[in-house]
């Protein structure tokens, strides 16, 4: 197994992201969407037309702000065990559960049709969704509670005329913008073989692929497929774990040299290199203190609050709903940062471990542990900054990906002599590639 990780540290990079990052969370996601009876919100609005259909509130903290709905908490929904224990009121209707992000009503919907309550539907998307579904009209003058509990948001709010054009500018313009300039970088470097360039590469290739499911989600779907935004996130998990990685190889390759039987450039801090001695290796005790530390700054988001915040507003005279899904931040903000921390440790122990020239294992470990932190990190920073005017989060958001974009490909042209393609684009002789 030590052996393939050598032999191919990208490869496997991919096989563990793609792994830790899509199927387990696709399998947790599953066991809780799947099996559970949903209708849309604009389905369930249509049906309460009806005066067979209720709407229940399985969290009483929607009761505010969802005043038509009947408070029926999760837990003593949980607690029934029998059909005959439904209230009075609900048995023989239809019953539309409801939840802040549609996680709560599914457990409820799942557990009433197991003892035998057979239309018990949960709302898909919860409160979230059912906000950016409904009309100007059936929102106005309401107000939803912050995470501050002290303060309220209007469901529906007016955007300056600045805002819209930030929303319209970054989506379609900056978003286009960094989404071609990622093809093109990948494109340029397509047959390069240098470990470090070849890790570029996929970084952008991942980031591409990504930003098509964000975009085709919104343009097409109204950014209401949850699939397509996770694999959006996923695109961008892939993307920074490989550009690490290929930070890592070019530091390592071309400048300390530590992996192969060069010089180390850090023997001059070091005084002497393990290489060529038997001395402990300054580089090697550096991460085996910093790696921990990295995972400890990991599991910050982990205790952070999950915010419910949705409100529509217009856009040009097109109603848009502006909310950051539960299930998002519980990937983001629970599963990552968890998983950074398991990556980080892991990697920590094969530091210790493993023998001190196989670090190609520990490399790609750090990467994917790195690419995780790094997104939750930035989704944290957005959530918290942007809960109340979310159309900033959408506008910084790209505005960032444009500058990662373009720090990605500030090192080819920077250093277009080590880059042959590069080299040969810009009228200058390359040095050749190092596998």
């Amino acid at each position: 197994m030590v052996s393939i990780w050598k032999q191919k540290p990208a490869a496997c990079l991919t096989v563990a992201i793609a792994l830790v990052g899509l199927g387990i969370p696709l399998i947790v996601a599953w066991s809780i969407f799947g099996p559970a009876p949903t209708v849309s919100a604009p389905e369930a609005k249509r049906l309460l037309r009806d005066a067979s259909t209720i709407l229940v509130t399985v969290d009483p903290g929607l009761s505010a702000r969802l005043p038509e709905a009947i408070v029926w908490p999760l837990s003593s929904i949980m607690e029934m065990r029998d059909v005959s224990q439904v209230p009075d009121r609900m048995r023989g209707k239809t019953i539309l559960l409801i939840c802040p992000g549609g996680i709560q009503s599914a457990r409820a919907a799942m557990h009433l049709r197991r003892i035998g309550v057979d239309r018990a539907f949960s709302v898909w998307g919860g409160f979230q969704e059912w906000i950016t579904q409904s009309s100007i009209r059936g929102i106005a003058g309401r107000v939803s509670q912050t995470s501050d509990a002290a303060k309220t948001i209007p469901l529906f709010q007016p955007s300056p005329l600045h805002e819209q054009f930030a929303a319209v500018l970054t989506f379609f313009g900056i978003k286009s913008m960094y989404s071609i300039l990622a093809a093109v970088l990948a494109i340029i470097v397509w047959r390069e073989t240098a470990s470090d360039v070849a890790a570029l590469r996929r970084s952008m290739v991942a980031f591409f692929i990504g930003e098509g499911f964000c975009f085709v989600n919104v343009v097409v779907f109204g950014d209401h497929i949850l699939l397509f935004e996770h694999l959006h996130s996923i695109g961008m998990v892939v993307s920074l774990a490989f550009f690490v990685h290929a930070l890592l190889e070019g530091l390592d390759t071309r400048l300390f040299h530590f992996s192969d039987e060069s010089r180390c450039a850090a023997i001059g801090l070091c005084g002497a290199c393990f290489k060529h001695s038997e001395v402990p290796c300054g580089l090697r005790r550096m991460f085996l203190l910093s790696v921990p530390l990295l995972g400890l700054s990991a599991a910050l988001p982990l205790f952070s609050p999950l915010r419910d915040t949705a409100y529509s507003t217009l856009i040009f005279g097109t109603i848009y709903g502006y909310r950051h899904p539960i299930i998002h931040q519980l990937y983001e903000l629970r599963y990552l940062p968890a998983a950074a921390v398991v990556l980080f440790s892991i990697c920590f122990f094969t530091l210790l471990l493993v023998e001190r020239r196989s670090v190609k294992l520990s490399k790609v470990l750090f990467s994917a542990a790195t690419g995780a932190m790094i997104f939750s990190y930035f989704r944290l920073l957005l959530v918290a900054a942007f809960t109340e005017r979310q159309v900033w989060f959408a506008a910084w958001e790209e505005t960032s990906e444009l500058i990662y974009v373009l720090l990605a490909g500030s090192a080819l042209f920077l250093f277009p002599k080590i880059y042959p393609s590069v080299g040969s684009i810009l009228g200058m002789r390359g040095e050749g590639s190092r596998a």
